[in-house]
C-alpha cells in the first residue's frame, strides 16, 4: 500500500472516530490519546537527547503535539481554543498534504517514522475535532491564536540553522531566501512585503474559519442542550 493511501485512510478513520463516537466517549478517548501522545513524543524526544542529537520543537506540528498534551491533560480551559487551532491546522495539513504529494524522500528516514507521525497527527486531528464540538469559543478571544502564531514563527526564526536545518514547513515560513530571485533590492523587498502581506490573508481565514465552524457547530438544535461554554468548561471530576 502506498504512503498516499495510508495517509488517506488514516485521516478517514480518526475523522470517523472524532464525527461517529457519542460525546462523552469522545472527551474520554481525546484525554486518553493526550497521555499517549505526550508520553510517545517526550520519549522520543528524550531518545534523540540521550544519542546526542539536541533537537528542539519547532516545526507547527511538533509544538502542537506537547500544546494539545498538555492543555487535554491539566484541562487549561483558557487555552482551549489555542490547542483545538493548532491541532486542528496541524492534523489537516499533515492528511491533505500527504494524501495528495505522497511521501518526499527528505521528510523521513522510515516507513516506521512515517506511521508513528500518521497516529501523532491523527490523535491531534481528533482533538482538535472534539474540541470544537465541545467548547463554545469566542472570536473575540482570537487574539491568542495570533499571538501563538507569532511566538511560534519568531521562535523558529531564532532556532533553525540557516545552512545544516532540514526543510520543514515552518522553515519555508520563516526563511525568505528563496524568494530574493533578482538581484534587484527593491523589489525582493516588495516581494517579501507581499509575502508577509499573503501570510496575513491565510492565517486570517484559517482563524476566522475556525471561529466560524466552531459558532456554527454550538448552533446547532442537537447542540443547545449539550453546549458546554468555554467560559464554564468541563470542570475535573
Amino acid at each position: 500500500m502506498s504512503v498516499r493511501w495510508i495517509a488517506i485512510l488514516m485521516g478517514v478513520l480518526f475523522l470517523a472516530l472524532a464525527t461517529l463516537l457519542p460525546s462523552k466517549w469522545r472527551w474520554s478517548l481525546g484525554r486518553m490519546l493526550a497521555v499517549f501522545l505526550f508520553t510517545i513524543r517526550m520519549g522520543l524526544l528524550l531518545w534523540s537527547w540521550s544519542q546526542g542529537v539536541w533537537e528542539i520543537p519547532v516545526e507547527i506540528s511538533t509544538i502542537s503535539y506537547f500544546l494539545f498534551s498538555l492543555v487535554m491533560m491539566f484541562r487549561k480551559e483558557a487555552i482551549y481554543d489555542l490547542a483545538a487551532f493548532f491541532s486542528l491546522v496541524s492534523g489537516m495539513g499533515f492528511f491533505l498534504f500527504y494524501g495528495i504529494v505522497g511521501l518526499p524522500d527528505f521528510l523521513f528516514t522510515s516507513a516506521l517514522s512515517f506511521v508513528v507521525s500518521a497516529i501523532s497527527h491523527g490523535i491531534l486531528l481528533f482533538g482538535g475535532i472534539v474540541l470544537v464540538r465541545k467548547m463554545d469559543f469566542r472570536m473575540k478571544n482570537r487574539a491568542r491564536i495570533w499571538i501563538g502564531i507569532l511566538a511560534i514563527l519568531l521562535h523558529a526564526a531564532m532556532v533553525l540553522d540557516q545552512e545544516s536545518a532540514n526543510p520543514t514547513f515552518v522553515s519555508y515560513l520563516v526563511r525568505l531566501d528563496y524568494l530574493e530571485f533578482t538581484d534587484s533590492v527593491l523589489l525582493n523587498f516588495l516581494v517579501r512585503m507581499s509575502y508577509f502581506g499573503l501570510l496575513i490573508v491565510v492565517f486570517q481565514i484559517l482563524i476566522r474559519g475556525f471561529y466560524g465552524i466552531n459558532s456554527w457547530v454550538m448552533s446547532r438544535p442537537e447542540r443547545k442542550q449539550d453546549r458546554t461554554s468555554f467560559h464554564h468548561a468541563i470542570q475535573p471530576q
